[in-house]
């Protein structure tokens, strides 16, 4: 047991002082991918009570593309109606969305390789958590 302690602290202290270069995370990146990203909201929690739809096509889609604009539409509206526009910006672990006539502002409170999670500061327009997941596959 001493011996895997020693070899574990030597590869961490030899990782530190190896010159060996750490990324900050770029929260904005998660968001777009450098190109444009599609999420599904796929759950929305207002105070505990989730009133998101279990039917995918009730659900709405998030369209981060990486020039800062974002699009809100419902799934089931894609190509029947045009999306509700607004411009996105990602300072640090904050996330913040400005439409024509609100502006919401998000915690990025946990990410995961499937999802993430925002929770609402309380300057943003609407009071809702939501969990983002990756668009599925059809």
């Amino acid at each position: 047991m001493r011996a895997i302690s020693v070899i574990v602290l030597t590869f961490i202290l030899s990782s530190c002082l190896m010159g060996t270069e750490v990324k900050a995370i770029r929260y904005d990146d998660l968001f777009h991918d450098r190109t444009s990203k599609v999420w599904v909201v796929n759950q929305v929690w207002i105070n505990n009570s989730n009133i998101s739809s279990r039917n995918n096509k009730e659900k709405d889609v998030m369209i981060f593309h990486e020039n800062g604009i974002v699009d809100l539409i419902a799934m089931k509206n894609i190509t029947r109606r045009s999306p509700e526009k607004g411009e996105f910006i990602v300072h640090e672990r904050l996330l913040t969305i400005e439409y024509l006539e609100r502006k919401d502002i998000f915690e990025i409170a946990h990410v995961s390789e499937d999802s993430i999670l925002l929770v609402p500061t309380e300057k943003s327009g609407n009071q809702y958590r939501i969990q983002l997941k990756p668009f599925m596959e059809l």
